[in-house]
């Protein structure tokens, strides 16, 4: 494969280079895919930085918000159910799978243009948009270190070029690229370590070639690792290649080989030194090479089947660009020719760049992990683009090739002409869909998908809401990606589990602290808010409408040839589920949450649930109950302050401070709020520890219907 795509090597010593033989160098592109090159990069770029500034708030980003807080409190980059008197809780699965290196660099932007102080992580819209720049930044310095490995690797700035836009029109990378803090940095990383280690084992014996080797790797390992450590892997296989190659062959000679090791060396060793500096916690303690991981490998302990990758592959990969990308590798390895292959520079090279397309994307799918998407694997897309573009190279220099001999058929003659057209086309139709996504860009799904009708998430990542803000009141609960009812076919007053405890799932979206509204929208929710008869829904556009919802506001945008809706807000009517039998406990781990109706927050390494602030809420409907008789509701809290119970907005109990079982009695005609059920809120008379335990309803005390 190397030996078809480099050109001779320029001798400027008399020490010989192993490398192999080379013919003439690949031919430029075509002027026409240049010219479409040029105006993709140029326009996904553009696309990348007015993105950021315009799009909204994303799912994960506040959590990282949160980590990277408890990071400068606690040394810990944990969410705040996972920590248990400041230390990671023996429950906590992925201590080992994040690291605060990326939000510790947007942190330092912030600080440095004045929103933040430092230690103090903002949350404020202008806060949001500094990372967000601050991702597109490190995405342009990815998008820069794919084409300088096209142009080592082929030879060619200009086939640089074409390899740096074949990364950018993939719709995922560039809108992953506003605002992923998580998986952006991790590729970034990746790629600059990759190419570290190829301009490492080239044959020039040039002055900057070490230093600047050296930093690009210790910085991207630094950028990968210090995300992600359990990425490490790949990055120690490519570093071993390295050391085999210039170990055994020793390219240049004895004293360059020696050299590049020894710079090789320092720098892995100053990444593990700079990691363990930056989270101790984590990298001072060695165990952190195994359990990385086994914790990302078996995140949560879910799977997925194998096909999911390649099948999402199809589903977000431009379907042009990903059909002529396998036709021109499956015709390389038609016509690839036999020989007996030896470790050597170019060999290498182009094994690292391999090593970063498949190795551990590969491990991941033959072992089944958790993938949330495509942009798990990210981190392989610089390495993949590059060699498609390799691929199609090879596919426009043979086209070319037959159209110039003399006996050349027509269709020999137009069949150059087409592919390079085709290729063209392949670049630009992806940056005009991104253009009529914008800034959704991570909303793309490929033609396949939208010719099969299949139904997509849209907006999974919640980036559209920030347009929905306009249309929300100040009076109404708020859920932000809603959990449906199945049996009612409509929504519940609670929000889908998305990573934190199970318990927080019932929590307002007006006043959330991981709220996609709160950056760019502020609510007055005064503490004795009647509970509503209705509620209003953010959600992603492909979900079910829900029998009890109206439609208020929506988020449209063009893909392809049909229009897509990104996000939807609705009003529900309130829906309480039944509740099981006269005894319910809540636990932090979940049970009973159903019930829980906004206001609660839960910690496994206590018993309860703890109310966010001095308000919350449960209600549970009480279907073998009339509504003519009264209730006997019996709580066990513990409480350090004074509390008031309400049922149905009324107020009919105050609680002094204690710990013990409180029996609420609750008059005939319930049912005021939801028919047939029970609405009942605590409200504190200060922000302090209360803590309920456990619900009773007395059915002795009712009648049956």
């Amino acid at each position: 494969m190397s030996a078809e795509v480099s050109a001779p090597p320029r001798r400027t010593s008399s020490v010989a280079d192993p490398a192999p033989s080379r013919p003439a160098r690949l031919p430029e592109p075509p002027t026409l895919l240049l010219g479409a090159a040029v105006v993709a990069l140029v326009g996904c770029l553009t696309i990348l930085f007015w993105g950021a500034l315009t799009i909204g708030v994303t799912y994960d980003e506040p959590y990282h918000v949160m980590r990277l807080q408890h990071w400068f409190d606690h040394g810990w980059y944990l969410l705040n159910d996972d920590l248990a008197d400041g230390r990671a809780g023996e429950w906590v699965d992925d201590s080992f799978v994040y690291g605060p290196v990326a939000t510790l660099l947007l942190h330092l932007a912030n600080v440095v243009l004045g929103n933040e102080s430092w230690g103090t992580v903002g949350t404020g819209a202008d806060s949001y948009a500094v990372r967000h720049l601050g991702v597109a930044t490190m995405a342009c310095v990815g998008v820069l270190a794919t084409a300088t490995l096209g142009r080592v690797l082929l030879r060619s700035w200009r086939w640089g070029v074409v390899c740096a836009a074949a990364l950018v029109v993939v719709p995922l990378w560039t809108g992953m690229a506003m605002v992923n803090v998580k998986d952006t940095p991790v590729a970034v990383g990746y790629t600059l370590v990759t190419l570290a280690l190829v301009l490492l084992v080239g044959e020039g014996p040039a002055r900057w070639r070490l230093p600047v080797a050296g930093l690009l790797a210790w910085s991207g390992g630094v950028l990968a690792v210090g995300v992600r450590p359990g990425i490490w892997p790949g990055i120690a296989a490519a570093y071993g290649l390295v050391a085999l190659l210039l170990l055994l062959r020793r390219p240049g000679g004895p004293g360059p080989a020696m050299a590049r090791l020894a710079v090789a060396t320092a720098a892995g060793v100053a990444t593990l030194v700079a990691l363990a500096l930056v989270y101790p916690s984590v990298f001072a303690d060695p165990a952190w090479v195994l359990r990385s991981v086994f914790s990302s490998a078996n995140y949560r302990g879910e799977s997925t089947p194998r096909h999911t990758a390649p099948v999402q592959v199809f589903s977000v990969v431009p379907t042009l660009l990903l059909l002529l990308s396998l036709t021109a590798w499956v015709r390389a390895a038609r016509r690839a020719r036999p020989r007996s292959w030896r470790l050597d520079v170019t060999s290498t090279r182009w094994l690292l760049l391999g090593a970063q397309a498949l190795l551990i994307a590969s491990l991941a799918i033959a072992k089944g992990s958790q993938l949330h998407g495509l942009r798990q694997m990210l981190f392989a897309m610089p390495a993949v683009a590059v060699l498609a573009v390799w691929a199609l190279s090879r596919w426009i220099a043979a086209a070319q090739a037959r159209r110039e001999e003399p006996d050349a058929p027509v269709a020999a003659r137009w069949g150059a002409r087409v592919l390079v057209a085709a290729v063209a086309l392949a670049l630009l139709t992806p940056t005009a869909v991104q253009a009529r996504l914008f800034p959704y860009s991570y909303g793309y799904a490929s033609a396949f998908v939208d010719l099969s009708g299949a139904v997509t998430s849209n907006d999974y990542w919640r980036g559209s809401y920030r347009e929905l803000a306009p249309s929300l009141t100040d009076d109404e609960f708020l859920v932000c990606s809603g959990e449906m009812i199945a049996a009612e076919r409509t929504y519940a007053r609670l929000t889908r589990d998305g990573g934190r405890s199970p318990v927080e799932r019932s929590r307002d979206c007006r006043t959330d602290y991981l709220s996609p509204f709160g950056p760019f929208r502020s609510f007055d929710v005064p503490l004795d808010e009647p509970v509503g008869t209705t509620f209003l829904m953010a959600s992603s556009g492909s979900t079910e409408a829900g029998r009890l919802c109206t439609d208020l506001d929506e988020v449209t945008r063009h893909r392809h040839l049909r229009v897509h809706r990104m996000s939807v807000l609705r009003r529900c009517q309130l829906v309480l589920l039944d509740l099981p039998g006269e005894r319910t406990e809540l636990t932090p781990e979940g049970v009973g949450s159903e019930f829980l109706m906004g206001g609660w927050t839960g910690n496994p390494a206590h018993p309860g649930v703890v109310l966010l602030d001095r308000r919350g809420d449960l209600g549970f409907a009480l279907p073998e109950l009339s509504d003519e008789r009264p209730l006997t509701v019996s709580l066990t809290l513990d409480n350090d302050v004074p509390v008031e119970v309400a049922v149905d907005n009324e107020a009919v109990l105050e609680v002094e401070p204690g710990t013990g079982v409180r029996r609420v009695a609750v008059p005939a005609g319930w049912g005021g709020v939801v028919e047939g059920g029970l609405v009942i809120t605590l409200r504190a008379a200060a922000a302090g520890e209360v803590r309920l335990r456990e619900v009773q309803v007395d059915e002795t005390s009712g009648g049956r219907r």
